[in-house]
């Protein structure tokens, strides 16, 4: 079994609901969720697979961006 052509219908239809603020309200079963759809055994490869698709640029979660924020202030990027 693979994953659904679209998770986010999916997971509509599986009762996960969404939040106000346009993400999911449990994350981390709707995770558990996704992992067990194709029968995958969880793994820190299965894990970067899922995050490396997140697109954090259009993230509008204001606890997020404080956090980025204070990252960018303690570890600034220098220029090489």
């Amino acid at each position: 079994e693979t994953w659904p052509q679209s998770i986010r219908a999916w997971l509509t239809q599986q009762g996960y609901a969404v939040g106000p603020n346009g993400k999911r309200d449990q994350p981390k079963p709707v995770f558990e969720a996704l992992v067990l759809v194709p029968k995958l055994p969880r793994s820190s490869a299965l894990n970067k697979s899922i995050t490396s698709k997140i697109v954090l640029k259009i993230c509008q979660d204001e606890i997020f961006h404080g956090l980025k924020h204070t990252l960018r202030r303690w570890f600034p990027v220098s220029g090489t």
